[in-house]
């Protein structure tokens, strides 16, 4: 278990993570987001960060989804142990 929360902003291309909270983001992005499948326990994979840092993209239950680097520093996550491999 990691001693620091991290979010998504602290992730780098091809790392995976656990969604663990939601709970920052004001609660009508909140739930536009669990609509789109991010949920409490969902892995995701960070996909990259545009040239100049907003949007970023991940990926979860088999597609990608962009949104601002704003969003994406309120949603945290738990990094996945054990690097995988490309």
């Amino acid at each position: 278990i990691w001693e620091i929360d991290v979010n998504i902003n602290d992730m780098q291309p091809d790392e995976s993570a656990y969604i663990t909270s939601l709970a920052d983001l004001d609660p009508k992005t909140a739930k536009k987001l669990r609509d789109l499948g991010m949920t409490m326990g969902q892995q995701i994979k960070f996909i990259q960060r545009a040239p100049l840092g907003d949007p970023v993209w991940i990926e979860l239950r088999g597609y990608q989804l962009a949104f601002s680097s704003k969003i994406a520093g309120e949603i945290m996550v738990e990094p996945q142990r054990g690097g995988e491999s490309s």
